[in-house]
């Protein structure tokens, strides 16, 4: 499963519920937890609860940890390989051990992933562990998440030495203290929708799993998620389309062509589809932009009916009709459709 969830210390009762529920229904058992919030209490009896949770559901955890969690915890490094008791598996450390105590609490058999964000060449050259994971930072403060570039880069990086790439998505409820501004990696992913910042880690950046970085996500985007991860299906929300159209086409998935072009990625099998609309009644004098769909009218001889999904601006043209507008708050998924996959049309209001 490349999904996973987080739950700290600090939730309340109503959000480790939530966050538990929802990880039933998109069949998450692999947690982020962290384990040195400063303001947090009771640390012994949030451990405990994840014992319970590892024995009763199967449930496993990768925990933040810094020397103060062990201090917190009354353990030393030489007995951190206690940890796998609460159903622990692995450890995310981003500050206060060297590298030789990283060394040490790789042998004991925890996973060790270290902050994918932060890391550089000479830390890697100098780390003699085995099955290190690079894993990415969030950031509550608006303005401090980091670039894509940036991101691109340190991936790179990680590749390089065959190290697997853990990242983070925003949460839509429960959202985390002080700020409660969710908490992106990346700057852009902050007002962007859970769907589409799990499909563009996904299909985009390709890393090897994904974490919900708080709380839980909204119930249409948590379809949208569970569609693709048990079909293969991209869901493809759209705010307006020719009725007789949708009809026709909602009920099964459609292919897009591998082919990528300048202006629009063109779904399989769709010509003669002119026949479910009124062509002399639609525009032709549409602006093909960013999330329009096109449909070739019958002055495109045997291609008339193709629809085409636009993905960039592009100038009008009389032998094309506009049929359909994607949701706005989807437009980013026009950027993760290479490779022929399926997609379902779906309609939601704006």
């Amino acid at each position: 499963m490349i999904l996973g969830m987080s739950l700290y210390p600090t939730d309340t009762d109503l959000a480790k519920k939530a966050v538990c529920m929802q990880a039933e229904e998109l069949g998450v058992k692999l947690f982020f937890v962290s384990l040195h919030i400063p303001e947090a209490t009771g640390l012994h009896d949030f451990v405990d609860w994840l014992k319970t949770l590892n024995i009763k559901h199967g449930y496993h955890f990768f925990a933040d940890i810094s020397p103060l969690t062990l201090e917190r915890l009354e353990i030393s490094i030489a007995d951190i390989g206690k940890l796998q008791n609460y159903g622990i598996i692995g450890v995310r450390i981003d500050f206060g051990f060297t590298i030789k105590e990283i060394s040490s609490i790789a042998e004991t058999g925890l996973q060790v992933a270290l902050n994918a964000s932060t890391i550089t060449e000479a830390d890697l050259i100098e780390m003699k562990v085995d099955n290190l994971i690079g894993w990415h930072n969030y950031y509550p403060r608006p303005e401090s998440g980091i670039t894509e570039q940036y991101f691109l880069e340190q991936n790179e990086l990680l590749r390089k030495y065959n190290i697997p790439i853990y990242s983070f998505i925003p949460g839509d409820e429960f959202l985390r203290a002080p700020l409660f501004l969710k908490l992106p990696m990346l700057e852009q992913q902050r007002q962007k929708t859970a769907y589409v910042n799990f499909m563009l880690q996904m299909r985009k950046y390709k890393v090897d799993k994904i974490f919900i970085a708080e709380g839980i996500i909204d119930q249409a985007n948590c379809d949208y998620i569970t569609k693709y991860l048990k079909m293969g299906q991209i869901s493809f929300p759209l705010s307006r389309v020719e009725p007789a159209l949708y009809e026709s086409m909602k009920d099964h998935g459609w292919s897009v062509r591998i082919e990528q072009n300048a202006i629009s990625w063109r779904l399989e099998n769709t010509r003669g589809y002119n026949k479910y609309i009124h062509e002399t009644t639609l525009d032709r004098s549409a602006k093909r932009t960013r999330g329009t769909i096109f449909m070739d009218s019958s002055m495109q001889g045997r291609y008339a009916g193709e629809i085409h999904l636009i993905h960039t601006d592009a100038s009008q043209n009389d032998k094309t009709i506009c049929v359909g507008v994607m949701h706005k708050d989807y437009f980013d998924i026009l950027d993760v459709l290479q490779g022929n996959p399926v997609i379902l049309f779906t309609i939601i209001d704006q």
